[in-house]
């Protein structure tokens, strides 16, 4: 099999990492980088697993223990769109 077969070799998945410049523990910041999605919808999925389920905090908590903090600002653009990673 030679190279060209595969053009574009598979990307490693990203990394669950808390975001260091947080509001809190960085859990909401970091999940929703990894997700994709906006921090306010993180943010609000947890308050709302809090006011009907009552796990939101647990939930906060475990994740702010289990996942590391990244070295660097997750996702963080310069206005031209480039990474200030």
């Amino acid at each position: 099999m030679n190279d060209s077969t595969f053009p574009n070799p598979p990307s490693t998945p990203k990394k669950l990492l808390r975001d260091p410049d947080k509001m809190i523990g960085g859990v909401a910041s970091g999940l929703a980088h990894h997700l994709g999605l906006d921090v306010a919808l993180v943010r609000l999925a947890f308050v709302f697993a809090f006011l009907t389920v009552g796990v939101g905090p647990l939930l906060y908590l475990i994740a702010w223990v289990l996942v590391p903090m990244s070295p660097h600002p997750l996702g963080r653009t310069d206005h031209l769109g480039g990474s200030f990673a």
